[in-house]
């Protein structure tokens, strides 16, 4: 970027964020999961289809900005 191109990320605000906390991580095809805000689990592992389907729903949606999500299966 050039001096004249930059903005200050400050000026903006603070961004948009989401922390994403999946417990153990495996290869199963299943996208079963559960989310909770406050640490709970239900299981103590969850597929990698499953968190990428939290990501997926993060995105499309601002229900969980700045907070942090713990996925499990």
């Amino acid at each position: 970027m050039r001096g004249g191109d930059r903005c200050d990320a400050a000026a903006l605000g603070e961004p948009d964020w989401t922390t994403v906390q999946p417990v153990y991580l495996t290869d199963d095809d299943s996208a079963e999961h559960f989310t909770s805000t406050d640490g709970s689990i239900r299981r103590n592992k969850v597929a990698r289809r499953g968190v990428a389907e939290v990501h997926a729903e993060l995105v499309e949606s601002d229900d969980r900005v700045r907070e942090t999500v713990s996925v499990s299966g």
